[in-house]
């Protein structure tokens, strides 16, 4: 164990998601404990089955070769700040509220911290106006991780350098640049999910050492456009407010007008398509999970349509079309053709121009979602 080092070492705050600080950690941990001496001196404790105050105690534990221990705080979880009188408690009150050991903590950190002692707290998210992220960034060390969307995927330039690191950890010691772009453009929103991918990737690459773009685009599922499917969701579930808000952020992310109308003419030409199904399914087929449709209902559809679709997509597709009667397809799809000539050739906004549709889809006829 690494023993001359000062305590703003020694205390290590992690933030971003598991998938990406839970490498970086454990490749710190290495680097200050020998593998063969972990089992005795590290000890990793997880919320909320544990506290700070638990790695406060497990840190005044003598470790078994005579130096201090190593302890790693994994998935922290600030406690829920409470409400007095209506006001929620400010940040430098956190301490106060129930269940918020983070004060303890802290005079634990400057007065009884073991010298010889290793301390790594691992969490999604923390307030840096908190007394415990000041604490680690001014007496401590903080090494932020965190990947923002932007406005619902995640940014490029941030992901680039994550994903060539981890394609660099995983044994792919130099990935040609095209396919780290590539696996960058299929990003969705979670950078947890795109480093599966990557790890996944990796595992296929067909020669060890070396991954190709190929492997990319037949082994990765593109995730970038994942996040507008929600819009559609929406429509589907006739659910005005939600359609509106779920507009207006791609509207505002500079998703083109007309590619959001061709791609809502295409979800209701597949609805339409769907719909003609309807009559197969026996009443309440569509009202419960798509994991019981899969193993009954979906078995009762004629052979065409279980083809061109998996059990899941197909319970999706037909919960949507029964929100609509067949009429009131027929015409939304005159309406969405309405609507591309208005974009075409009229000054409003575009968010103006999808107000009537959004209104005639979601109100009109409105019909419960199951069959």
């Amino acid at each position: 164990m690494v023993g001359d080092t000062k305590q703003q070492d020694r205390c290590c705050l992690y933030l971003g998601e598991a998938a990406l600080v839970d490498v970086e950690i454990r490749c710190a941990i290495d680097s200050v404990i020998a593998p063969e001496q972990q089992s005795l001196s590290l000890e990793i404790l997880r919320p909320p089955e544990s506290s700070l105050m638990d790695a406060a105690a497990a840190l005044l534990q003598v470790g078994m070769f005579g130096g201090g221990r190593c302890i790693w705080l994994r998935g922290y979880r600030p406690a829920a700040k409470r409400k007095a009188g209506g006001i929620e408690a400010g940040p430098e009150q956190a301490a106060e509220t129930a269940n918020d050991d983070s004060g303890e903590f802290i005079a634990f950190l400057d007065k009884s911290f073991p010298p010889e002692g290793f301390l790594f707290v691992s969490t999604e998210a923390l307030d840096k106006r908190s007394r415990l992220f000041k604490w680690f960034n001014s007496k401590g060390r903080v090494f932020d991780r965190r990947v923002e969307p932007n406005k619902g995927r995640l940014k490029s330039e941030d992901v680039f350098p994550v994903v060539e690191q981890r394609l660099r950890a995983n044994g792919i010691e130099e990935p040609p640049r095209s396919v780290v772009e590539e696996i960058v453009r299929r990003a969705g929103n979670s950078i947890g999910e795109l480093l599966m991918d990557v790890d996944r990737l990796s595992l296929a690459a067909q020669k060890p050492g070396a991954i190709s773009l190929a492997v990319v685009r037949s082994q990765m599922r593109d995730q970038s456009q994942a996040w507008v499917f929600d819009f559609t969701d929406a429509l589907s579930r006739r659910d005005l407010g939600a359609a509106q808000t779920l507009l207006a952020g791609l509207l505002r992310a500079g998703e083109p007008p007309i590619k959001l109308v061709a791609l809502v003419a295409s979800h209701l030409a597949g609805l339409l398509a769907a719909h003609r199904y309807l009559g197969y399914l026996p009443r309440g087929a569509l009202s419960g999970q798509a994991g019981a449709f899969a193993k009954g209902a979906f078995k009762r559809l004629p052979e065409e349509f279980r083809s061109r679709h998996n059990p899941w997509r197909a319970y999706f597709l037909l919960r949507g079309a029964a929100a609509f009667s067949h009429a009131e397809l027929i015409s939304l799809h005159v309406e969405i053709l309405q609507l591309d000539s208005l974009l075409k050739s009229s000054p409003l906004k575009a968010e103006h121009c999808f107000e009537r549709f959004l209104h005639r889809s979601c109100t009109r006829g409105r019909r419960l979602a199951a069959a």
